[in-house]
């Protein structure tokens, strides 16, 4: 598996042009390796799996807005894809971490991949109330958990709540004004 280390030049390089983080001694075994695709940041986390952002900064690298066709593409939706490579090794997609897109006013619409099973705190989370995400689509898939605050402050009117979704956990969905309709499980 490709890893950032200690070793030469050569591969310090490699790891720097793959968007990773070098690490050294001791602390190596502690550090979680990042990478990212030229739009989303991502932390492998199990074998095999990654999360959207680190749970510390937003999850879009500089350019995340810029780009057509990858991440935002203009129209405000966001897509999120079930495997990322890293450019050796494929990964699932299994979470949205915590403020991954908090406070990003350019999100109007989103779909959360079947292999996603935790979507983070405040992941989409709004300041203002009412403004930002209006348009959510949960892909049939894994059990799925939506953490606290998640789409807090966002403007979706229409929830639809697919089997999947196994927790919602406290005010997930609090101050979300134009929320009008709600359906679980299709019904």
């Amino acid at each position: 598996a490709w890893r950032c280390d200690t070793r030469p030049w050569p591969w310090a390089q490699c790891c720097s042009s793959r968007g990773g983080s070098l690490v050294a001694g001791p602390a190596a075994q502690a550090t979680v390796t990042t990478f990212n695709d030229g739009v989303l940041i991502y932390k492998v986390g199990d074998p095999g799996e990654v999360s959207i952002g680190d749970g510390l900064v937003d999850a879009c690298v500089t350019t995340c807005a810029a780009n057509l066709g990858v991440g935002i593409d203009g129209s405000g939706v966001l897509t999120l894809q079930s495997q990322v490579s890293d450019g050796f090794l494929t990964y699932n997609v299994t979470e949205i971490s915590d403020r991954a897109f908090s406070d990003w006013s350019g999100i109007f619409g989103v779909t959360i991949p079947g292999t996603v099973r935790r979507v983070g705190n405040q992941a989409f989370y709004r300041g203002t109330p009412g403004t930002g995400l209006s348009s959510l689509t949960i892909e049939p898939g894994v059990d799925l958990t939506i953490s606290n605050m998640a789409f807090a402050g966002t403007a979706l009117t229409h929830l639809d709540i697919p089997s999947r979704v196994r927790t919602i956990e406290m005010a997930a969905f609090i101050d979300v004004p134009n929320l009008q309709t709600i359906e679980i499980n299709g019904g």
